[in-house]
């Protein structure tokens, strides 16, 4: 799962956030997957760029409850596997 400081936080504080930015990461962290329990939360959101993370794996559900999401970035992570319906 994504490790994310207060995701929770930011879930509860921010429910209408539009864009999400998660930069260098990769650094002792954990983010390595991302799955669409993680995106719970973020109806609202339009932008996500995860960049320079260590993310190796999408997941063809990734954005099932992310329905407004038009923009995505994943530059420079060590994508592996991009699952089928992305």
């Amino acid at each position: 799962m994504l490790e994310i400081p207060r995701a929770e936080s930011i879930k509860k504080y921010i429910p209408n956030l539009t864009m999400l930015i998660i930069e260098n990461s990769s650094v002792d962290s954990q983010l390595s997957k991302i799955t669409a329990d993680d995106l719970v939360g973020f109806e609202c959101l339009q932008e996500l760029y995860i960049e320079n993370c260590d993310i190796e794996y999408l997941p063809g559900d990734l954005f099932k409850h992310t329905p407004k999401l038009e923009i995505v970035s994943f530059h420079s992570n060590k994508i592996k596997y991009i699952d089928e319906g992305i």
